[in-house]
């Protein structure tokens, strides 16, 4: 049989859906011409398929010696770098792809991909767009771009692209995913748990879906959550966060030995798990019978607004695109005073790195009755206590890392009166969470002699309420 007619075996089992006949016959081909470029290629992309990037890898760079101007050898091996971790290499691959062909949407998208990994985010989401504008028909840059939307706390046009992504693919999994956590991002917790169900329906054992549908139905019924808690654990034994929750749901609805069975299983050498557990462990310790337990973050901030003093000052410290204080700012005529440099975290926080939660100094729009002071902390809150002499009613501090909480309560300190309700955004859970805010509390209670309550804990929000008398 000859090689033009061996090749064209190959192709038509390729497109006819058979990938081990179609590598057959280029293996077939390469025995005898092993430097014939069509073959290389395919039985590159049939390895990819098969998810053997090294050895895809090793016959595309032999293919571009061979064709070095071909934009699909290079997107390939971008994406072969892509699949062995080797990001850095993956984003030069797909840009010398872009270079000689610069309108392929699916070669930006990968580009995207790739940018990801290296958490040079900005780009990413500038690379979707324009795969977005290159070929709207591909649903995959609208659903991974709702993904990076949502950690970058805009839900809402999160929300809009994950619709786009299922009109254009209804079934498609991720796409549907990445909706339901835009909407329980926003606090709309009703249609969050259809979302998740919709996923579900696609995909019954999508472990992620059924955690987040369990920690949204802590809205809803602790039974609930623990059934569909369970469930994940059932699907995936070794899903820390499902379990953890599961253990909270259980203790919560009054089923103390299956709760201390769930815990057990939990890592205690791991920090992720050892400090979630050390924080459920301070929450038993610390509540007391005036303590409410509270499901989800905006029923935080409800409540603890609800039980603030009529008269004071009303701040946040952290406000980024204005998630929160938009909802306070609903339950109020009053004026809000919302603080941040929208330039994102002036120092490392955990994994995370120094400027991470930037909007790239975007102020959000707000409602009328909230003034923004841009700025730092240290800069933006004396002139403010200058001018404004009442004391603090209420302060939401969503600012994440011990020095910037220590600031803004030594500042506040002699606002912080009896009745003061303070609300403290990332105050358990964490793997740091004894170094961060909880930490810049404590000292500050200590230093000012407060006498506080807690009147309020949300695990699946890490917040705590605190009262001063």
């Amino acid at each position: 049989m000859s090689i033009e007619l061996l090749w064209k075996k190959a192709v038509t089992a390729q497109n006819a859906g058979f990938p081990s006949k179609a590598e057959k016959y280029c293996h077939d081909i390469l025995g005898r011409n092993a430097t014939h470029s069509n073959a290389i290629h395919l039985l590159a992309a049939l390895y990819l398929e098969k998810k053997q990037p090294e050895k895809a890898l090793k016959l595309l760079d032999q293919y571009i010696e061979l064709d070095p101007a071909s934009p699909d050898a290079h997107s390939n091996r971008g994406n072969a770098l892509h699949a062995l971790g080797r990001f850095g290499e993956s984003i030069a691959a797909h840009r010398t792809a872009i270079k000689i062909n610069p309108s392929n949407a699916v070669t930006h998208y990968n580009l995207a991909n790739s940018l990801c990994q290296i958490n040079d985010i900005n780009s990413a989401v500038e690379t979707y767009r324009f795969a977005i504008k290159l070929d709207p028909t591909l649903p995959q840059p609208y659903s991974n771009l709702a993904s990076i939307l949502s950690e970058l706390g805009l839900y809402q046009e999160a929300e809009e692209k994950a619709l786009h992504a299922i009109k254009l693919c209804p079934e498609y999994i991720d796409a549907h995913y990445n909706l339901a956590n835009a909407i329980r991002e926003q606090g709309h917790y009703s249609r969050a748990i259809k979302a998740y169900l919709q996923v579900l329906s696609l995909s019954p054992n999508h472990c992620d879906a059924l955690c987040n549908l369990g920690l949204t139905l802590f809205t809803v019924s602790l039974e609930e959550a623990a059934k569909t808690l369970s469930h994940a654990i059932t699907v995936n034994p070794a899903h820390s966060l499902a379990r953890f929750y599961l253990g909270v749901a259980l203790e919560e609805s009054g089923n103390i030995g299956q709760a201390v069975e769930v815990f057990s299983k939990l890592d205690n050498t791991d920090t992720v798990d050892r400090e979630r557990l050390s924080s459920w462990e301070y929450v038993r310790k610390n509540r007391t019978k005036n303590t409410r337990m509270i499901s989800d973050t905006f029923s935080t901030l409800s409540y603890a607004f609800d039980i603030s003093p009529n008269e004071g000052l009303i701040c946040e410290f952290g406000v980024r695109h204005g998630t929160s204080i938009r909802f306070i700012a609903g339950m109020t005529t009053r004026k809000i005073h919302g603080f941040d440099s929208f330039l994102g975290l002036p120092e490392a926080w955990g994994d995370e790195q120094i400027g991470v939660y930037s909007t790239n100094a975007v102020v959000p729009d707000l409602p009328k009755n909230v003034d923004i002071h841009v700025g730092s902390f240290e800069k933006t809150l004396p002139p403010f206590l200058d001018r404004f002499t009442e004391t603090i009613a209420f302060a939401n501090i969503d600012c994440d890392l011990y020095s910037s909480t220590k600031i803004i309560l030594n500042l506040l300190a002699p606002r912080i009166k009896n009745g003061t309700i303070l609300v403290f955004d990332e105050y358990l859970i964490n793997p740091t969470w004894q170094s961060d805010e909880y930490k810049a509390f404590q000292e500050a209670r200590k230093k000012y002699n407060w006498v506080t309550d807690y009147i309020g804990f949300c695990m699946v929000g890490k917040q705590a309420v605190i009262r001063i008398r």
